[in-house]
C-alpha cells in the first residue's frame, strides 16, 4: 500500500512531538514493511551533538518508522505505548550521518508481532551509502482496542 501521510498524521503516530518527530515522509508501506524518508540537515536537529549528528541517531529514525508502521497495521491514527527494549546486530557504517548525506531512507521490515511486542529489522541509507542496520524490539505497555476485543 502506498500511503501519503501529512506531517500531522506522522506526528500522531510516533511517541515524540515537535522537533523530535524525525520522519518527514512515508514513501510506501504494506503489512511487512515501511519505507520512510527524513531530512537530517536541520541545524536545530534535537539529537545533534555540537554541529554533528552521530550515526547512532539512525536507530531513533528506525524506531519511529516502526511506530508509524505499527499504527498503520493497527488501523489507528495514534501511537501504541511501548518501549524500545532490545537492539541487536547493530552496524554503524560512519561516525556522523551528515558526513554522507542530508536525506535519509529508512526501511524497516517486520519480523514478528504479538500482543506483547514486535521485532523489526532496519536499514538506514543516504543515497547509495549504507549508514546503519540492525534489529530492534519494542515491548508494548497496553493492547490496542482491536486486540482487547479478541
Amino acid at each position: 500500500m502506498t500511503a501519503s501521510l501529512s506531517r500531522q498524521d506522522i506526528q500522531s503516530r510516533v511517541p515524540h512531538a515537535g522537533k523530535m518527530c524525525l520522519i518527514d515522509h512515508v514513501e510506501h508501506w504494506d503489512d511487512g514493511q515501511i519505507l520512510c524518508q527524513a531530512d537530517c540537515s536541520r541545524p536545530d536537529h534535537p539529537l545533534r551533538s555540537g554541529d554533528k549528528l552521530p550515526s547512532s541517531v539512525a536507530i531513533e529514525y528506525a524506531a519511529q518508522a516502526a511506530a508509524i508502521h505499527g499504527s498503520l497495521l493497527d488501523g489507528v491514527n495514534d501511537v501504541r505505548p511501548g518501549y524500545l527494549v532490545k537492539l541487536s546486530k547493530i552496524a554503524l557504517h560512519s561516525k556522523h550521518i551528515e558526513d554522507t548525506t542530508n536525506i535519509l531512507n529508512i526501511s524497516v521490515q517486520l519480523i514478528s508481532r504479538s500482543d506483547l511486542s514486535c521485532l523489526y529489522a532496519f536499514e538506514v541509507t543516504g543515497g547509495q551509502q549504507h549508514l546503519a542496520a540492525g534489529r530492534l524490539m519494542i515491548a508494548f505497555t497496553k493492547q490496542t482496542q482491536h486486540e482487547s476485543q479478541r
